[in-house]
């Protein structure tokens, strides 16, 4: 009944390939071609790519016709990858002609720009030979740099490889920097993915962590690493976040390395999978796509977790997952027991002391966060789910299952028959022996899947990227962070959580950053914050959410202060709410009252809300008639906003920020800039006031006032 329930809820998201979608969706994309939109019509070609069935003439053709979006959108040598793809699929004889001549005019204008990128070169050095004004040389120095990283990009866009090059593994580039450190018998020997500056221990309370072996300072990278596994997030799961009928996240990033792809390889057995290349889809093809291609539909009903977790089992094999249970069952009494004590002033183990090994290290005492022996590490905490989940989670686990039995041998690892070769032979190719171990196999690979559904819920990472929004022709670009997928780190999972952390995370496609957002000193912990920061969320909520997810009770240095504070009696101050009467601060009473007593203000509860509901509905009029045109309007409306928050706002409340930030656009399409930067000014104290110095939001900000510098 399960199985079946399952299919049912998977019927509206068939993954099959369609011709007759293929070419509605080209027709589609041809009349967003001839109305100039050559964005919309290249997601409506790629569409219809993933929907041709592989070799046909319809997947030629909607190969032909993306490559001509590409051409006006200028992305060339995407361009030329797609004539080649269509031409090796069969594309019409009679029209090769015209897809040859975009060929021809592709390659012109490559060599084209690179003739006058070379051509400014050697006018720069002969400005430079002439005696060219001194206080005027950085500029000319600066357009000779730009020259020359045009150069090289298209150097490295013509090697067909480049695209999975682009980045390299973080294990390989920190074992880089760690190799005289490992030779000399260092301490953060123990660790791949990290800085040689950081060490791993084992304490207890505190299970596994990361703590700072020398002085770090503010800015540095103490770890870089590729995620184990990664799930793109559905269109429909991030509907909300995408603006203006934009293309969901699975339409312009690759599913294996989540690079963006704006012309993407598809999956040849399935419309739903897509890649940034051929190299990628032969990757994923092998490491778990091919199982996961039959059940498609099933995936996303199940959900990402759901998926993430067959992910990662299907990565591992049933081979790998056997030897890491066999090697880790002593490991697993270590980390449950060490996960139910209190903090205790016993000495942390570190990482390389042979006597007490750390769970998820290998025999050698190395933190491999790329293997899957640190996956199976990272802690269940089955026993404090609640039954309904935990029940919930085994049934969807083992409904997958059920759905894999089909699928081909489990245990084995690479190779594999295509989307295009399968067919009912290799069910009957397979032997008696291989059909008897089949549900062995399951049983193990369910096993460890359920194991890792129920880890994901304190350990999964949302990746992140900055989308823009707004008017794209403004001096001023908004910006907001969406998610697009969700990942798995085992070494980003052992950094201890704060409410106000001293590491920022930045992602690029699969690879995670971690950097310092303050000096740490050697000994001090590395901290970041799992979701509820001090700058977001009253800390009574902040201990709930952490509570519910995590299962621990923060005793960050922010949560014991601001608990400490609620303890003596005041009441929590309201940061950005003041008087009406006098500007002083408000404290979070019965009510909203002054700090000052000889004021006794008292705002309601009611009044505060209606009153920053009224300013958040004009602030969002206004900028709806910025993107529609109308920046004169959308001043007026904003210089409203601003006048009735005044009045019960600070400066630094977020609500003036944001109201400050959009007269900043609006003033930049006016070009009004010595307005649009005193309000952008404005936006950056408020931003500063409320996410810190060392913030992220603070740099975006501060780039958007470095971008407005720049165009006014």
């Amino acid at each position: 009944e399960d199985a079946a329930l399952l299919s049912r809820a998977a019927r509206g998201r068939s993954v099959r390939k369609s011709p007759d979608c293929a070419r509605l969706l080209r027709e589609q994309g041809n009349g967003k071609f001839k109305a100039r939109d050559y964005l919309g019509a290249l997601l409506r070609y790629s569409k219809g790519v993933c929907q041709a069935d592989p070799g046909s003439q319809e997947l030629a053709l909607c190969l032909a016709n993306r490559s001509a979006a590409l051409f006006h959108l200028a992305q060339y040598q995407e361009c030329l990858r797609d004539i080649r793809r269509a031409l090796s699929q069969g594309y019409p004889g009679h029209l090769e002609p015209k897809l040859l001549a975009r060929r021809a005019e592709c390659l012109s204008q490559l060599e084209r720009a690179r003739e006058e990128e070379e051509e400014c070169l050697r006018d720069i050095r002969r400005a430079l030979s002439q005696g060219y004004p001194g206080h005027l040389e950085p500029k000319l120095l600066a357009r000779r740099a730009e020259c020359l990283s045009q150069l090289e990009r298209a150097r490295e866009e013509e090697e067909e490889g480049s695209a999975s090059a682009e980045i390299r593994t973080a294990g390989e580039r920190v074992m880089e920097r760690q190799a005289p450190q490992a030779q000399s018998g260092s301490l953060t020997g123990t660790l791949l993915c990290a800085s040689p500056a950081v060490a791993l221990r084992f304490g207890l309370g505190k299970g596994r962590h990361l703590l700072a072996a020398a002085d770090i300072a503010p800015g540095e990278v103490v770890v870089q690493e590729e995620a184990f596994s990664c799930v793109l997030i559905p269109e429909e799961a991030v509907r909300p976040a995408v603006e203006r009928g934009a293309a969901g996240t699975e339409d312009w990033h690759c599913h294996r390395c989540l690079r963006r792809a704006l012309s993407p390889v598809p999956c040849q057995g399935c419309s739903y999978a897509r890649y940034c290349g051929e190299e990628c889809r032969e990757q994923a093809w092998e490491g778990c796509h091919r199982w996961e291609c039959p059940l498609g539909g099933e995936l996303l009903a199940a959900g990402v977790l759901a998926h993430l977790a067959l992910r990662v089992a299907l990565q591992a094999g049933c081979e790998e997952i056997k030897r890491v249970q066999d090697q880790g069952r002593g490991d697993e009494e270590t980390l449950d027991r060490m996960s139910t004590r209190e903090k205790s002033d016993q000495p942390d183990v570190d990482g390389s002391t042979n006597s007490t090994p750390v769970p998820g290290c290998d025999p050698s005492g190395r933190y491999l966060g790329s293997s899957y022996l640190c996956v199976h590490h990272l802690l269940p905490h089955t026993h404090r789910h609640a039954p309904s989940l935990r029940f919930l989670c085994a049934v969807t686990v083992a409904t997958l299952c059920l759905r894999l039995q089909g699928a081909g041998p489990l245990s084995e690892k690479g190779g594999g028959a295509s989307p295009r070769d399968r067919s009912g032979s290799q069910s009957q190719s397979e032997t008696e022996d291989e059909r008897q171990g089949r549900p062995l196999e399951l049983g193990m690979l369910g096993a460890a899947a359920l194991r890792h559904m129920l880890q994901l819920r304190c350990n999964a990472q949302a990746i992140t990227a900055v989308r823009d929004t707004g008017v794209g022709d403004s001096a001023v670009q908004s910006s907001a962070e969406v998610r697009i997928a969700t990942a798995i780190f085992p070494t980003l999972s052992l950094l201890i959580h704060s409410c106000s952390p001293n590491t920022s995370v930045s992602f690029q496609s699969n690879l995670v950053t971690v950097r310092t957002a303050q000096a740490v000193l050697a000994g001090q912990e590395l901290l970041h914050c799992y979701g509820p920061h001090r700058s977001r969320m009253a800390v009574r909520e902040r201990q709930r959410l952490l509570q519910e997810q995590y299962f621990f009770q923060c005793q960050c240095a922010a949560c014991c202060q601001e608990l400490e504070s609620e303890c003596r009696g005041h009441g929590r101050e309201v940061l950005g709410v003041c008087c009406m009467r006098c500007h002083s601060a408000v404290r979070c009473e019965e009510g909203y009252v002054c700090s000052q007593a000889s004021c006794g203000f008292v705002l309601p509860r009611a009044d505060l809300s209606h009153r920053l509901q009224a300013v958040q509905g004009l602030v969002a009029g206004a900028v709806s008639l910025l993107e529609t045109g109308q920046p004169e309007e959308a001043v007026q409306q904003l210089q409203e906003a601003v006048s009735l928050a005044s009045a019960f706002l600070s400066p630094s409340h977020p609500l003036q920020g944001e109201a400050a930030d959009a007269l900043a656009r609006a003033y930049a399409t006016l070009g009004r800039w010595n307005q649009a930067a005193a309000q952008l000014r404005r936006s950056v104290e408020a931003v500063r006031s409320h996410h810190g110095e060392d913030s992220v939001e603070l740099g975006h900000q501060l780039f958007k006032l470095a971008q407005l510098h720049f165009k006014g």
